[in-house]
């Protein structure tokens, strides 16, 4: 524990310093006790009391109205103003009228309109704190300035009145409010009334500030008692004091500012009142005599705070521009770093650097987006499954403007508008966004004409990279392609074209890597070599079934399954999920055992974000999905605590957003088939349709009312039923193919209900491209389902015969869906109608309409 004191100039300048830094990051964070509003005038003669008069008051009537024994009385007077505001609880049925009347305007009079500030509070609350908490009833903080809004237990959060206010969380109510409703939830005062307010559904947001503050920020205690206040704001069963334990000393402090009298600060600090500060996790105590001495020191540090908040924004923005590439030598044991880590290029970002294997290879594509950008282009988007290269092609397009300013986004940066705003007005510019540094939202906005007409007229440029199992960012490109679109978008490979493979292993050569063969996966290249291509290989990573899910397994596994899926989640979010605990286990077993790589790990950085204080970061989502499918792939229980994960996920998403429109923009990645099937791949994962169908049924009662839902399943019923049929079980699919078709007729009758919804048409263009597959795939089990197959290939071609673009044609489907096309036109073509009953035959144009688009020839057919 350091201790500080304002006498000394140079103790002085050591805690402005501190302070200062906490507050650049918008990472100090104030907890006000009893002792900053004491013996503050209120306008109605009265002032603020404290702790032990609020406590000699409720003796008072506890007294007069208790009937209970001297003695009892002389037991009860001793305790703390928790402990009798217990005893005043229990009376106070029993207290008169008259001197109920008494209490309430003893309560107006000393806690309620405030006018007259002292100077230190003044300065104290001229400082722009990102938060405040406050353990006082009084109205002194939301009375001083209208910028504080006071966040009130029970009460909700009016979004226009709040908007761009501090927020000023009142744990233990609001004098103004308990006045008004007379209910005494507003105005607590004993440690049950407490515990109960903060545990109470209705407060859990408030609950989760105060846990993310005290987990992932630093805290700032001002005229906190030691007994009766810290000891309430820790009490066992809110978990306060388990965040603070497990806080980064190195990075985050927990001041406490200890007010002293003139004789006693010239004293060495008391033993005892170290060890009692112990006890709450303080890391440094700030000393002072007087409240002039605060009001200087509050002064300093809002002069201090308010120099580097003047150009903040700009700051923040360029951090991300002036880059250096570093290009690694090959025999720089680094290179095969990148391999496994797919964000340890950006190991030295903080420092302007890109760090660039050697075996880097400029793909094709890539060169493609460069033509396009001479050419006066506004916006690509490059797309791409897990590990094909996506990082790699935008860094070799920001490389190659050097006449432009360029801004480079690592995956999972975070952006408000104003930021985007503030970006776009740049004039000759290249934005490069890797995966996941700019939301569907924002991509939208930018798409805005002004906003593109802005992009335009300055000679400026964005290239973002998406990832293939980005949900919503997916499904947005996917269904805009029926539209008029103002950007292009360029699919990459997951595996090198002859000039790339021949490229890589040149260069790869020099560094000792493995042989890459032609056409080969990117990901399989790095899983068939894994061994080889280890820098350490007596070293494994994660064994899951050994050391990572020995315990609590199911916060652990869900964890994991965010961590793949978001890449970064902020503090908060993850108290809110109640996986905070079990990131920070993993990540104690990564450092217990010495790991190859830091696979998760905390990111302290300025967040410009919610309130958190940084956020667990997933380095390497390929050991993640690695871990993810072992543990799949052995633990004979894994499917029901997959399945369970998932749902907990949906649900507290659920819990949090009450939007439809945000909670499936949150929670549509983990319905989304595709990204089920990269983080349980098959590469390790071989009996993947039963765990499909375990998280869908699982989810489908939280979901039935959502049609993207219905419609994910749907497709992935059919990709489950197509594993089956490969495998020979007929009947399995038969009941898989039946269960696609209810979901993805149900999805379609839910859409045709929003005849307003965004893109709707598109959506319901998709699904009906979508029904056809499955009844495709059935035709290929029964001649019975021919009727409907055809049925649904030419209701698709009717309503995609409306719009512009001709996006859909089951005659260009790849994979197990060519297969089944291709099985079906052969029947189409073949087979003698005269055997099939009248019920089961399809109308005759509708074949000759088929057969002719799919085989470009006039055919009549005798059905």
């Amino acid at each position: 524990m350091e201790i500080y004191c304002v006498k000394s100039e140079i103790e002085r300048a050591k805690m402005l310093d501190i302070c200062k830094n906490l507050c650049d990051k918008n990472s100090l964070i104030p907890v006000i006790g009893s002792g900053f509003s004491l013996n503050t005038p209120t306008d109605n003669d009265g002032y603020v009391p404290s702790s032990n008069k609020l406590k000699d008051k409720l003796y008072h009537y506890v007294a007069l109205f208790s009937g209970y024994s001297k003695e009892e009385l002389a037991d009860i007077e001793k305790e703390s103003l928790p402990d009798i505001a217990k005893s005043f609880e229990d009376i106070f049925g029993r207290i008169s009228e008259e001197e109920l009347k008494h209490y309430y305007e003893y309560v107006e009079n000393n806690f309620c309109e405030i006018s007259f500030f002292k100077g230190f509070q003044k300065e104290f609350l001229d400082i722009d704190w990102p938060r405040i908490f406050t353990l006082n009833y009084d109205t002194l903080i939301e009375d001083y300035d209208r910028k504080y809004y006071p966040v009130v237990p029970f009460s909700k959060i009016n979004k226009h009145h709040e908007n761009g206010r501090v927020k000023v969380y009142k744990l233990h109510g609001d004098a103004k409010k308990y006045l008004e409703t007379g209910e005494n939830k507003y105005f607590v005062l004993s440690r049950d009334q407490y515990i109960k307010t903060l545990k109470d559904d209705s407060n859990v947001d408030m609950l989760n500030e105060l846990l993310t503050a005290f987990s992932s920020k630093s805290i700032l205690f001002i005229g906190c008692g030691l007994s009766d206040e810290l000891d309430l704001l820790y009490s066992s069963q809110l978990n306060v004091e388990e965040k603070i334990e497990r806080i980064d000393k190195e990075r985050q402090s927990v001041i406490y500012l200890s007010f002293e009298g003139d004789d006693e600060i010239k004293k060495e600090f008391s033993q005892r009142k170290k060890d009692r500060l112990k006890r709450y996790g303080i890391t440094k105590v700030f000393r002072f005599s007087n409240e002039k001495e605060m009001e200087e020191f509050f002064k300093s540090l809002k002069t201090e705070t308010k120099k580097t908040e003047k150009d903040g924004a700009i700051n923040r923005l360029e951090k991300f521009s002036s880059i250096r590439f570093n290009d690694l030598e090959p025999v720089d044991k680094r290179n095969r770093e990148f391999l496994f880590n797919e964000g340890y290029v950006w190991t030295d970002y903080s420092s302007h650097v890109v760090l660039v294997p050697t075996f880097y290879v400029e793909r094709s594509i890539s060169k493609k987006i460069i033509n396009k950008i001479n050419q006066g282009g506004s916006i690509y988007f490059i797309s791409g499954n897990f590990y094909s290269g996506k990082t790699m092609a935008l860094l070799q397009i920001a490389r190659f403007f050097s006449e432009k300013k360029v801004y480079l986004f690592p995956t999972g940066t975070h952006f408000n508008e104003q930021d985007i705003r503030s970006l776009l007005q740049k004039k000759n510019t290249l934005f490069c966004f890797d995966t996941r540094s700019i939301t569907t939202a924002q991509i939208k906005m930018i798409l805005e004409e002004k906003y593109l007409d802005g992009i335009r007229k300055n000679n400026s440029c964005l290239v973002v990279a998406i990832d293939n199992s980005d949900a919503p960012m997916y499904k947005y490109f996917f269904e805009s392609r029926n539209k008029s679109q103002s950007f292009d978008a360029f699919l990459l490979s997951n595996s090198f074209d002859t000039d790339e493979c021949e490229l890589f292993n040149k260069k790869g050569g020099a560094a000792s890597l493995p042989v890459y063969r032609s056409q080969e996966p990117l990901l399989d290249y790095i899983i068939q070599n894994e061994q080889k291509l280890e820098n350490a290989p007596n070293k494994k990573f994660l064994t899951p079934e050994k050391e990572l899910l020995t315990k609590n397994e199911e916060k652990r596994i869900m964890a994991l399954i965010m961590l793949a899926t978001e890449i970064k989640i902020p503090a908060k979010r993850a108290i809110q999920f109640g996986i905070d605990k079990a990131i920070e286990d993993i990540i104690d077993c990564e450092k217990s055992e010495k790991y190859i790589l830091n696979v998760i790990e905390k990111d302290y950085s300025v967040y410009n974000g919610d309130s958190s204080g940084f956020e667990f970061v997933c380095n390497s989502r390929y050991w993640v999905i690695r871990a993810l499918s072992e543990y799949a792939n052995k633990k004979k229980a894994s499917q029901d605590v997959i399945a369970k994960a998932y749902l907990n996920i949906i649900e507290v998403y659920r819990l949090i957003f009450k939007d439809d429109v945000a909670f499936y923009q949150n929670a549509e990645p983990y319905y989304f088939f595709d990204h089920i099937q990269t983080l349980f791949n098959p590469h390790w994962f071989f009996h993947s349709a039963g765990l499909m169908n375990c998280i869908y049924d699982s989810l489908l009662p939280a979901l039935s009312g959502s049609y993207q839902f219905l419609h994910q399943k749907a497709k992935g019923k059919l990709i489950i039923a197509q594993v089956q049929l490969k495998n020979h079980h007929a009947e399995e699919a038969k009941t898989v193919l039946i269960d696609a078709v209810y979901n993805i007729t149900r999805a379609i009758g839910l859409a045709e209900k929003y005849p307003n919804a965004k893109n709707i048409d598109e959506t319901l263009l998709h699904m009906a491209y979508t029904e056809g597959r499955i009844r495709i795939e059935q035709s290929c089990i029964s001649n019975s389902y021919i009727l409907n197959a055809v049925d649904a290939c030419y209701k698709l071609y009717q309503l995609q015969a409306q719009s512009r673009h001709d996006i859909y044609d089951y005659a260009t489907a790849a994979g197990n869906d060519k297969w089944a096309f291709q099985k079906f036109r052969r029947t189409l073509l073949s087979i003698d109608w005269s055997k099939m009953t009248s019920t089961s035959v399809p109308d005759r144009e509708k074949v000759e309409y088929l057969l002719q688009r799919w085989t470009g020839k006039r055919i009549t057919v005798s059905c």
